[in-house]
């Protein structure tokens, strides 16, 4: 899976990614834009729940819609 998100942090930042109540992806970040090119979601769908934690404390999520082409997963 290859995603760039629109979220770009200030600070060092730790991003956690769910799906369908799992966490299936951590990894950590330096400041600006970063693309996730190492993860490969579970099943054929549920929305990834994204939360990015800063060094500094502050804390933005969100949800990306996710279903693989084939419904077999990524």
């Amino acid at each position: 899976m290859r995603r760039l998100f629109a979220v770009s942090p200030k600070t060092n930042a730790r991003v956690v990614i769910k799906q369908n109540g799992y966490q299936v992806y951590q990894t950590y970040v330096a400041p600006g834009a970063f693309e996730i090119t190492d993860m490969y979601p579970s099943g054929g769908s549920g929305d990834l729940y994204v939360s990015v934690e800063e060094s500094d404390g502050s804390k933005q999520e969100f949800v990306v819609p996710f279903a693989s082409p084939t419904g077999h997963g990524a």
